[in-house]
């Protein structure tokens, strides 16, 4: 399923509902923005410590000129999405989405 999921040429019915629901879940306003608070918050329930949340928002919550911002729109988010199931590079923003991968720990 995931080798047939990463070559298809349209992104799988499944991926792109998962996709949606993880939105919304962290977009806890219903304001179609994620924001710092609301993206600490829910990965906290999945056991990611608030340092490491802000870490990683602070990694991709960013524009092309390093700019900061304070939310993600849904936009950005399914960006970062595509990188997180899709990047072979462990330190795209992407894969930050969901917490620190355990490989970038030692590399800071």
């Amino acid at each position: 399923m995931w080798a047939k999921s990463l070559s298809a040429a349209k992104e799988p019915a499944w991926q792109k509902a998962y996709l949606d629901y993880m939105f919304r879940l962290l977009d806890a306003s219903g304001d179609e923005l994620v924001d710092l608070a609301e993206y600490v918050e829910v990965l906290g329930y999945f056991s990611i410590p608030r340092a490491d949340a802000v870490a990683c928002f602070d990694k991709f919550a960013v524009n092309s000129s390093g700019v900061h911002f304070n939310s993600i729109d849904h936009k950005k988010f399914n960006h970062l999405w595509q990188q997180y199931f899709h990047s072979t590079d462990i330190f795209d923003e992407g894969n930050h989405l969901l917490g620190t991968p355990p490989q970038t720990s030692q590399r800071a």
